[in-house]
């Protein structure tokens, strides 16, 4: 006679093999398909435009571009040109082309896609010398602006964060000679000092032939340092020198799998 207890076994048993046949079964796995969809993606942005007095579609020189992306949160426009670049360029008169795009979102970095398709859309309507266009960021832009150059590394001729930071890891993706141009207050209670440390000592260890400024203002906060980088004597001069195009016989970085053991201390 079978017991009550041996039925049970004998059912969960059954159960049991069922479900297994069924897992082996070829219809019971999900299936996988490959697809490909080509589908316009829409942009839309607001930027500001200066462009110098003396401009001219047919000049022999095409002119130099600077991208600058803002920091924090900007509702409008007007905001936008509250920033101190923008201010100051705008109440000058200087021989090159800024483009100011106004970061859609609130909280986040700019979209990069979006910038790409702003600077595409500046380059191609008025007379852009492609060879040098520059990156400079600000804050949450200067943020935005080490992980542009590091997705599209063969478009800018010199970046510029100012109280920024990023993942120093991934900056060996940008050209061996692109130079940098750092800033950051020691007392900015906003960005760690420390976030720009970190990315000049990371390009410092990948080497290659680019020139790397630090300014590490003693004491600055977040705010002061946004002022005193445009107020370096050599600022334009030295951004405006720089191109894209590579040195003859140029020592390439090294890559970021080629450090191990431990890391070298932060600079100071």
């Amino acid at each position: 006679m079978i017991s009550k207890k041996s039925l049970v076994s004998i059912g969960l048993g059954s159960v049991m093999a069922a479900a297994s046949a069924l897992a082996m079964s070829p219809s019971a796995y999900a299936e996988q398909t490959q697809h490909t969809m080509s589908k316009p993606v829409q942009v839309e942005m607001d930027y500001l435009l200066d462009l110098p007095a003396n401009y001219d579609e047919t000049a022999a020189e095409a002119y130099p571009l600077i991208v600058y992306l803002h920091g924090g949160g900007a509702a409008d426009l007007e905001q936008v040109a509250e920033n101190s670049l923008p201010a100051l360029v705008a109440a000058g008169d200087y021989p090159f082309i800024m483009v100011s795009p106004r970061n859609p979102r609130e909280e986040e970095f700019f979209p990069q896609e979006s910038v790409a398709a702003v600077v595409e859309e500046i380059a191609s309507t008025y007379h852009v010398d492609r060879d040098r266009i520059y990156l400079v960021g600000n804050s949450r832009g200067a943020f935005s602006a080490f992980q542009i150059i590091q997705n599209y590394p063969d478009v800018y001729a010199a970046v510029v964060a100012v109280s920024g930071g990023g993942i120093p890891h991934y900056l060996d993706r940008v050209r061996a000679w692109t130079p940098f141009w750092i800033f950051h207050g020691t007392n900015d209670d906003t960005v760690r000092f420390i976030e720009s440390a970190q990315m000049v000592q990371k390009l410092k260890e990948l080497g290659g032939d680019r020139e790397l400024r630090f300014s590490a203002y003693e004491g600055a906060t977040h705010e002061e340092t946004d002022d005193l980088a445009w107020a370096e004597p050599d600022f334009f001069e030295w951004l405006l020198k720089q191109t894209r195009v590579a040195p003859e016989n140029y020592t390439p970085t090294a890559k970021s799998t080629d450090f191990v053991g431990e890391p070298v201390p932060v600079l100071k």
